[in-house]
């Protein structure tokens, strides 16, 4: 329960707290949940092998400890680009009897990145919705805000001036500097398909060193280098990206990167070939 609050609410703190206490404990099935939920949440890799582990032991799991379950290993798919592994996942969750709000909502969450991510557009807006209604329900506006932010940033791809319309109405006011930079970064990257590269920039500076998204920062100052043939600039980010060591969830940025500075589209379609 503990867990599952600390998630609910993206309570660092607490998390770390609680995987303190637990760290030590091996062969408990609730601990090694605990322990499956702390790893993905900190975007880990799993080298215990929680995911597997569990999978064996879901007889001697309650029915809301194999929902639970079910939800870390959504997030451990998603994490590793396997949407549609987390979908069968998703749909399988909703055939078991185990009612909790909180739980509810995080899963209506995933469903909906997932949905908007394998274009299953239609039905991922009652899981928005339905995933809001109980976020408002328990004033939890770190997760309001961030779920808004992915439907921004989805919508940017289809309607830009829209996206950033909506954009414009989202106050991030008092939340913690990942959200700051995530607000910015899609500000930014809605900017860059307006054509508006001077405000993008802009944005861009409130994103810094420390932040999980100044790789995409990077890449995305690139994209607008490249446009506007800023070679000296294009160099210096280059010399930035190659010391620069990826965290696990930023490969994809590192493809786009090199996929940028192929000479051509014969290079481009080779490296993505590769």
């Amino acid at each position: 329960n503990k867990t599952l609050e600390a998630f609910f609410y993206m309570n660092d703190t607490s998390l770390e707290n609680l995987y303190s206490e637990i760290q030590e404990i091996e062969h408990n099935v609730v601990i090694n949940l605990c322990k499956l939920g702390y790893t993905v949440y900190n975007n880990k890799d799993d080298n215990n092998q929680y995911v597997m582990m569990l999978e064996n032991l879901v007889n001697n799991m309650s029915n809301l400890e194999v929902k639970i379950y079910l939800y870390f290993s959504c997030l451990y798919f998603i994490q590793n680009e396997k949407y549609k592994v987390a979908l069968e996942l998703i749909v399988l969750s909703q055939k078991i009897r185990a009612s909790n709000d909180m739980l509810d909502a995080m899963f209506y969450e995933i469903s909906y990145y997932v949905k908007q991510r394998l274009l299953i557009k239609n039905c991922s807006n009652e899981d928005y919705n339905n995933a809001m209604n109980t976020y408002n329900k328990y004033h939890n506006m770190r997760r309001i805000i961030i779920l808004a932010l992915h439907k921004v940033k989805f919508l940017s791809r289809e309607n830009p001036k829209k996206a950033l319309k909506v954009l414009r109405n989202i106050k991030i006011n008092d939340l913690s500097s990942d959200i700051d930079s995530f607000y910015y970064y899609i500000k930014a990257d809605t900017l860059v398909q307006l054509g508006n590269y001077k405000d993008a920039t802009l944005n861009l500076k409130h994103i810094t060193e420390t932040s999980n998204y100044y790789l995409r920062k990077m890449i995305l100052l690139l994209k607008i280098c490249i446009e506007e043939e800023d070679f000296n600039t294009i160099e210096n980010i280059k010399e930035i990206v190659k010391s620069y060591k990826p965290k696990k969830h930023e490969m994809r940025s590192k493809i786009n990167y090199h996929f940028l500075i192929q000479k051509d589209k014969k290079d481009q379609k080779e490296y993505l070939r590769d």
